[in-house]
């Protein structure tokens, strides 16, 4: 409701979860000088977002995902300045359009940034790579054709999230990703990227996920892998890599899931890796329902005991 706008020693508002929730967002909600936490996520709010938020300057958490709105992002948003999470990820692809405002590189304070399944026009800013306190970059189907991996990501040192999945990357993954050493999610499946995994990948020991499914990689899996302390999930399915599985991997005592499937593998799953299994640390290694000699990747199986969902064996 409008009188909203008389409560203007607020400093919290938090409508989150309630589809009940309809109708627009008032322009009264501007008044809220005092207001530092805007949650309307996940609600059954349309329209447009009203300008008079971006006048809330005390404001730093201002989150929409999942509503109905629509519409552009007023290049106001770079008067934010306190602002430290922005999520504007929609549950539709008819989410908000128009250019991503550069201004919200002005919003230094930002650890957390969702502009994801909207549909955005132009470029990804190179304002971002100004963002120096950004911990969580997450922009899986933005609608546009980011190209190569920005060459600024690698600059945001205190990265811990990455997504980027279906968001048309093209390119290889540098070298240079040895620079986010803070990053434990890295999520770039369902894009176009193509060369080998990087051997600096190894030096991000930090690293609890890595999806790098449906590209189109060449080469071998890294060793290097096996320094990988902390991986949980290791998802690297449907893509073109040779080579055999690194018996490094066998280290991972924390690894839950690998998943090859779809690629040109070749030898057999290292007897390390299969004990992985047989200690029940290793749940899940195919994401694959049937048993076929693509499960794996066409690696071969070397024991019922570490293939026990195989009647036969070997499979490859």
């Amino acid at each position: 409701p409008s009188e909203l706008g008389l409560l203007t020693s607020l400093v919290k508002l938090d409508l989150e979860s309630n589809e009940h929730l309809k109708g627009t967002i008032p322009t009264e909600i501007g008044r809220l000088s005092n207001l530092g936490h805007l949650s309307l996520s996940w609600t059954s709010l349309s329209g447009t977002l009203p300008l008079e938020i971006f006048h809330i300057r005390r404001l730093e958490m201002f989150s929409v995902s999942g509503t109905q709105l629509t519409g552009t992002i007023p290049t106001e948003v770079g008067q934010l300045s306190s602002l430290e999470i922005l999520s504007l990820n929609q549950r539709t692809f008819d989410g908000f359009t128009g250019t991503i405002p550069t201004e919200i590189g002005n919003c230094r304070n930002l650890v957390e940034l969702n502009l994801s399944a909207n549909k955005w026009t132009g470029r990804l800013p190179t304002e971002f790579g100004g963002l120096s306190l950004l911990e969580k970059l997450v922009l899986h189907n933005i609608n546009l054709d980011i190209g190569e991996l920005p060459f600024w990501l690698f600059q945001l040192s205190n990265l811990v999230v990455i997504e980027l999945g279906e968001s048309n990357v093209r390119g290889t993954i540098p070298s240079n990703i040895e620079r986010l050493t803070k990053l434990e999610s890295l999520v770039v499946d369902n894009n176009n990227i193509e060369g080998p995994i990087p051997s600096e990948i190894g030096k991000l020991t930090s690293l609890e996920l890595i999806a790098i499914s449906m590209n189109s990689l060449t080469g071998s899996i890294p060793p290097e892998i096996g320094r990988l302390s902390n991986l949980v999930y290791f998802h690297v399915q449907q893509n073109d890599l040779t080579g055999n599985l690194p018996i490094e991997m066998g280290r991972l005592t924390l690894l839950k899931s690998i998943s090859v499937y779809g690629n040109q593998l070749e030898g057999f799953i290292p007897e390390e890796i299969c004990d992985l299994r047989l200690n029940h640390k290793l749940r899940d290694f195919a994401d694959k329902p049937l048993c076929s000699p693509d499960t794996y990747g066409g690696l071969k199986c070397p024991s019922r005991e570490c293939c026990d969902d195989c009647p036969t064996f070997p499979i490859g």
